[in-house]
């Protein structure tokens, strides 16, 4: 179920966050076969992954959170927190990761105890590819941030920067992590 602007805040709001930045990182990737026919879009694995380490299966996209954390509040610091510390006094800040991997990376061959590297053309392409995944995905995201399209129930998004992923064999690719703030809920307690 999509995020829809005015909803109430509910438990279900991290995995919403999380399933609308998948969706925009796919977008991203998508994007890059339409200026290089010759390269791929987003892989066909496509999923909001459980909390805690990424796991690099190859040819995926994924969204996780790997950490929320609360942020006291002082006036005009954190940006987020300007004019609500007599509200919440907080500001809480998921941390979430998009991992993008491709099962691309050239391998050698071995005969007898001879080993034979991969040739420098295999590894070009593969380089290709994996770093036009990355910077469509980090362009992308940036640019629908900037335009106010990605993440609008977020009252701030901080980049943490985005750094490659492998080689694990013939896997690797790239993780992206950003900061939320999402606002929190009430919970309805009993008498």
């Amino acid at each position: 179920m999509p995020y829809e602007a005015g909803a109430p805040l509910s438990p279900d709001d991290l995995y919403l966050v999380q399933e609308e930045l998948l969706a925009a990182a796919v977008a991203s990737l998508d994007h890059i076969p339409e200026v290089f026919p010759e390269l791929l879009g987003a892989p066909e694995r496509q999923l909001v992954a459980p909390p805690g380490d990424i796991v690099a299966a190859c040819d995926q996209v994924l969204v996780n959170e790997s950490g929320v954390g609360s942020m006291a509040t002082r006036p005009q610091s954190p940006a987020a927190a300007a004019g609500k510390k007599h509200v919440f006094g907080r500001v809480t800040e998921a941390t979430l990761q998009v991992a993008v991997t491709r099962c691309c990376l050239p391998v050698g061959t071995t005969s007898g105890r001879i080993y034979t590297p991969p040739s420098a053309a295999q590894e070009q392409e593969a380089a290709r590819q994996l770093l036009a995944d990355g910077w469509a995905l980090w362009n992308g995201l940036f640019t629908r941030m900037v335009r106010g399209d990605l993440l609008d129930r977020c009252s701030s998004i901080g980049w943490e920067g985005m750094s490659p992923i492998g080689p694990l064999g013939a896997c690797g690719g790239h993780l992206l992590t950003l900061r939320v703030a999402l606002a929190g809920y009430m919970e309805e307690l009993g008498s």
